[in-house]
């Protein structure tokens, strides 16, 4: 009797289809602890792939710099789990705002890439969420801004209803600026705006993923010889949540938890990276999560466990969730890196006068990464 239902979701292999069979699978699952689709005889995997869609994304055009000319000719696929490595300047951001600008939906800080390029991508109707990890560490000043702020906003509208034109016009402008301000500061608007649009069964299984991959390290913790158990120990130890009323954080190997990010140090960066994530998976329509170095601020072992989490969900989703990030750490990438995983290459070229910017290639896995100078010397030197 399941057959017709097989065929059909076989025939039409829709990502909404899959979606909706997807969150069936979980609520049965939650109910009865077992799988659905063993039931019905349809591979998730089959599902999964079959909904993936390639997404082409082109940047290109020239630019002034210093005196000279910057020449950008960059092209990526930025379906599923993509990296873009490479030195400083070589357009890793300029692609995350490409795809960013280009999205019919928007969560993040205003973000625009150079109006002088050409920002070309395969399909528009998609939703962008942007993070940019080093910028998350002004939630630690954001209830001191936000309190002056107010007492701005108070002036500027008294004098909006003053008797004068004069005065009313500086009332507008001022108040018009503290909006302006207030659309950027800190993260909790838009950690907030994901959540109100992810499914709560997808969160819940985002989280399930996230505890079954830490309870995994911690067995490995327990596998592993003395002398690293301790380090191997500490791999992420806190975790964030988000309310109306601000973040709440968890710290797992100490037991301990609290609200506000004051008391916690720059290592809630990737705790925050990871909650987006959570909050990005559970979104029910084609989601690109963009994050321009989601290591900050984490400890090497933190680093690679949250690209093992990344990746996981990215595959896991079957195309829903698309992350594209840009990355300078070695141990974040080697947790990101799977079958599958697009590692792409940047670099710059001087031609004529100019400096061009490139992919230069794909990274599939070697030991030797380009443009990440540490291993770059060791090969050159012949070393391990």
């Amino acid at each position: 009797m399941f057959y017709p239902l097989v065929w059909m979701l076989r025939e039409t292999c829709s990502c909404t289809w899959r979606d909706e069979a997807f969150r069936l699978n979980l609520f049965i699952s939650a109910i009865f602890k077992w799988n659905v689709y063993i039931i019905l005889d349809l591979p998730y995997s089959f599902l999964k792939y079959c909904c993936l869609a390639h997404m082409r994304v082109r940047v290109a055009g020239e630019l002034a710099y210093g005196g000279g000319t910057l020449v950008v000719e960059l092209e990526v696929d930025a379906s599923g789990a993509v990296a873009l490595i490479g030195p400083n300047l070589t357009g890793k951001s300029l692609l995350l705002q490409c795809i960013y600008q280009r999205g019919k939906s928007r969560i993040g800080r205003p973000l625009q890439a150079p109006p002088d390029l050409i920002c070309d991508v395969e399909r528009e109707d998609y939703l962008a969420v942007y993070v940019d990890a080093y910028r998350v560490v002004s939630q630690l000043y954001e209830t001191a801004v936000r309190e002056r702020l107010e007492g701005i906003r108070e002036g500027a509208e008294t004098l909006r209803g003053a008797y004068y034109e004069e005065a009313r016009r500086v009332g507008d402008a001022i108040y018009r600026a503290v909006a302006a301000i207030e659309k950027i500061l800190g993260d909790l608007q838009f950690v907030l705006a994901a959540k109100s649009r992810a499914d709560d069964l997808l969160v819940t299984d985002a989280v399930r993923q996230f505890n079954e991959l830490y309870d995994e390290w911690l067995r490995k913790a327990e596998e592993a010889r003395s002398e690293i158990k301790e380090i191997f120990d500490e791999f992420f130890p806190v975790v964030l949540s988000a309310t109306a009323d601000g973040f709440a954080w968890t710290d797992r190997t100490a037991g301990a938890s609290g609200r506000g990010l004051q008391r916690l140090s720059a290592a809630f960066s990737p705790a925050l990276v990871a909650l987006y994530a959570i909050y990005a998976y559970g979104i029910l329509r084609e989601t690109y999560l963009l994050v321009e170095e989601p290591e900050t601020h984490a400890h090497p072992l933190m680093a690679y466990f949250l690209g093992a989490y990344l990746r996981r969900l990215a595959k896991q989703s079957g195309g829903r969730l698309n992350v594209i990030v840009s990355t300078h750490s070695f141990d974040f990438l080697r947790g990101f890196w799977d079958e599958g995983v697009k590692v792409y290459v940047l670099r710059r070229f001087i031609e004529g006068g100019k400096i061009a910017l490139r992919v230069a290639g794909q990274w599939q896995g070697e030991g030797h990464v380009p443009g990440f100078s540490d291993t770059a010397i060791y090969k050159l030197l012949g070393l391990r």
